[in-house]
């Protein structure tokens, strides 16, 4: 059980990893206005997201009452274990992170955007008002 126990937590750890290398390259096409390019990366985290919530289910489920203490391990044992936790809490932090630098990231971009348009449409606005005023100038 110890075995399952640790290879499932190092799964967790390398998807965490895995998110935030895909995130990065994510960050990377965001900042080169390739938006295109990101829908697979991005299908990509989705399909890792889902993967990590199982592996988060299987390993409750080899948790008696949901508690690392319940199970009978060396101090060895528990001391890995505790360096695991430490390193997979350190992935999802970084995981986070790169995920919410993205999201700020095509936030902004979405800001952009919606300002060129306002300002084109008020463009085309003002040229549909001269053209009424000359048009009326004419008649």
């Amino acid at each position: 059980m110890y075995e399952r126990f640790t290879s499932c937590m190092k799964n967790i750890c390398s998807i965490y990893k895995e998110i935030a290398n895909v995130g990065n390259q994510i960050h990377i096409l965001l900042i080169e206005k390739k938006v295109k390019d990101i829908q697979p990366l991005q299908m990509q985290v989705m399909k890792l997201l889902e993967e990590l919530q199982h592996k988060e289910i299987e390993l409750a489920s080899l948790l008696p009452d949901g508690s690392v203490e319940k199970i009978m391990l060396t101090s060895s044992e528990r001391e890995y274990v505790e360096t695991l936790v430490t390193e997979i809490r350190r992935e999802e932090q970084n995981a986070r992170q790169v995920l919410k630098r993205n999201q700020y990231a095509l936030q902004l971009q979405i800001s952009i955007t919606e300002n060129i348009v306002d300002c084109i449409s008020e463009m085309h606005m003002e040229q549909h008002h001269n053209s009424q005023v000359f048009v009326n100038e004419l008649l």
